[in-house]
């Protein structure tokens, strides 16, 4: 975790004999990059724990110093703060678990709340937008509501609402810089998603791709070799253990025999799950699109940046089939954890994510069949 240059200067001046010695040997400076927002990172003991924590959990340089002594990170967390066309946004992430159990277990449609005057908390600015700078940000506005409406038209089963997405995104996609035409897009998709029988009909012509599923839990199981030692959270790893035990998973075992446990699963559990808690992987999405100002990532494409949703998606819910299988149920306490845990651990490993979106484009699961496929089952 980051550690800024301003609290760094203030712990160098700590006395207290407690946390001295532990200041000096867990914030140690970061040879790979150095800023003054990534001044130095805080080393965590085996499993992910933070060195800092007293008996009770708490914060000892909280409980000793006060607030102030709080880095960047540590003070603002769980609030998530962007910034568009000056407007200061706010949402939360799911790496605190009781803001994950109010953004996903809430049944009702998340709603987005203006206020003139932000209360007097301390944030950090994460992301800063201005859509009148380039030809690419003037259509942030539109796509993201387009978007979010989409995502949360309960007309359509989920599976429905994010292939709608990914043929619209893939139309933007193929358009390339003649930006122009995203209006016509959205104008056009948008009279569409009315015609709720029409879209069914053709949505239900996509095929369901088994071996597809085969390939994807594969390649999530090579990349835990690829980071051994780099994912830490212990309620992470416990995820990811019951994942590969409910799918009865073992190097010499038949991938059919792996791809029978998970459509058995996928039957008998998690779809009659999904009929009654959609909303939760709704909510899921929703604060993605929201926080992660989607579909502006970096310097990706629209189409990019609704993929990289895509895989979180993927990566969680072929997690929640395992973890299924292990439990025989799925109860509000197992989501909370698992969601929280994969915000916590991986959403905050960067090389992680990166390695995982750079094998979903090198085995081509950002195609359109394959990202039908994905969805679908």
């Amino acid at each position: 975790m980051s550690i800024d240059q301003k609290t760094s200067d203030k712990y160098l001046k700590v006395t207290d004999p407690e946390l001295k010695p532990l200041l000096e040997e867990y914030i140690v400076k970061d040879d790979q990059c150095q800023t003054n927002s990534h001044y130095k990172i805080l080393k965590t003991l085996e499993g992910g724990r933070c060195p800092f924590l007293n008996e009770n959990k708490l914060c000892n340089i909280q409980c000793k110093l006060g607030e102030d002594y709080l880095s960047e990170i540590c003070s603002v967390f769980p609030r998530h703060a962007n910034l568009i066309d000056g407007v200061l946004e706010g949402s939360g992430t799911l790496g605190c678990p009781e803001m994950a159990r109010l953004i996903l277990l809430n049944p009702q449609t998340i709603e987005f709340d203006h206020i003139d005057e932000w209360p007097h908390i301390h944030y950090l600015i994460l992301s800063s937008i201005d859509t009148k700078s380039s030809p690419v940000t003037k259509y942030f506005w539109p796509l993201r509501i387009f978007t979010i409406k989409v995502l949360q038209d309960r007309s359509y089963t989920l599976w429905e609402r994010l292939m709608f997405l990914s043929i619209f995104y893939n139309r933007t996609h193929q358009v390339s810089n003649n930006y122009k035409e995203i209006e016509n897009f959205i104008d056009e998709y948008d009279r569409l998603l009315s015609d709720c029988n029409t879209v069914k009909n053709i949505l239900s012509g996509i095929p369901a791709a088994n071996h597809i599923q085969v390939k994807l839990i594969k390649s999530i199981i090579d990349l835990r070799y690829l980071h051994k030692g780099q994912i830490y959270g212990s309620r992470y790893l416990e995820c990811y253990n019951e994942f590969l035990m409910g799918l009865n998973f073992s190097d010499g075992r038949n991938w059919d025999d792996i791809l029978c446990d998970f459509d058995k699963t996928l039957q008998d559990i998690v779809k009659p799950w999904l009929e009654k808690n959609e909303y939760i992987f709704e909510n899921y999405l929703v604060n993605y699109v929201f926080k992660e100002l989607v579909p502006l990532r970096n310097d990706s494409t629209f189409f990019e940046s609704f993929c990289m949703m895509i895989l979180h998606y993927a990566y969680v819910s072929l997690l929640l089939v395992g973890i299924a299988a292990y439990h025989k149920g799925i109860t509000d306490e197992i989501i909370i954890k698992l969601f929280q845990s994969f915000s916590r651990t991986v959403e905050h490993t960067p090389s992680y994510i990166n390695d995982i979106y750079t094998l979903f484009k090198r085995e081509d699961f950002f195609q359109l069949p394959y990202i039908a496929a994905i969805i679908k089952n």
